[in-house]
């Protein structure tokens, strides 16, 4: 049975996939026969959440409340993702500790440290050490929020000269009304396997659709199924 990791946004707990969010997306799985881990990051958010989350998840309480990294723009125009290392390493003691996962997956904050993964795990430098038989198949990246071409730490290692990350990837928009869009794409840019990136779009925003009949799941599906099956 396949196994798959599944990293929450920020502001959003892991319950509230496992209870509604990857509902529609789930019942799609070929009778269900995929395992789903839906963890929690330790990293308290260290901003208020948006309005949005509120009237959407009344029942979540601020203590729920968690990040992977918080992005902070600097005055040179660069980034900086606060909570990174940190966050790496909980992640990298994750999974050295439990058998391996076929696909790790993330939705918003979760789907860009979800990339982050895939690049230190094709570096093989002293900064992961984390063993090739614990390497996913692939990743999957919902909504990203941007990429990290100017991000302080991880700017120099996609813009070093070495190929860009090659790890089999499925990206996933939510079209021009997700204020997370044109990030989500140039985030897609930088997994450029040309054979094994796939790019999909629905119009639900930076949520996800809530029919399980809408079109993208099948598609998604079929992306993870020929992901574990190479």
């Amino acid at each position: 049975m396949p196994r798959l990791l599944w990293l929450h946004g920020q502001f959003i707990p892991a319950r509230k996939y496992q209870e509604t969010l990857l509902l529609p997306l789930l019942s799609n799985l070929p009778d269900n026969k995929w395992e789903v881990t839906y963890l929690q990051s330790p990293r308290p958010c260290a901003d208020p959440p948006p309005d949005i989350i509120g009237r959407m998840f009344p029942d979540i309480q601020p203590g729920e409340m968690a990040e992977w990294i918080n992005s902070q723009a600097k005055s040179d125009g660069s980034k900086e993702y606060l909570g990174l290392p940190e966050s790496l390493a909980f992640l990298q003691n994750y999974l050295r500790d439990q058998p391996r996962f076929d696909v790790i997956a993330g939705h918003s904050n979760g789907a860009l440290v979800t990339s982050v993964l895939a690049l230190y795990m094709e570096r093989e430098d002293d900064s992961w050490d984390l063993p090739k038989e614990k390497h996913p198949a692939g990743i999957a990246c919902f909504n990203a929020p941007n990429s990290y071409e100017t991000e302080t730490t991880l700017a120099p290692l996609v813009n070093d000269g070495k190929p860009m990350i090659q790890m089999p990837s499925i990206h996933v928009f939510g079209g021009p009304t997700d204020h997370t869009y044109e990030g989500s794409q140039k985030l897609a840019r930088i997994h450029h396997h040309p054979s094994s990136c796939r790019t999909m779009e629905h119009s639900a925003g930076h949520w996800f659709p809530t029919d399980k009949d809408n079109p993208v799941y099948p598609a998604i599906v079929k992306a993870l199924q020929d992901m574990v099956s190479k």
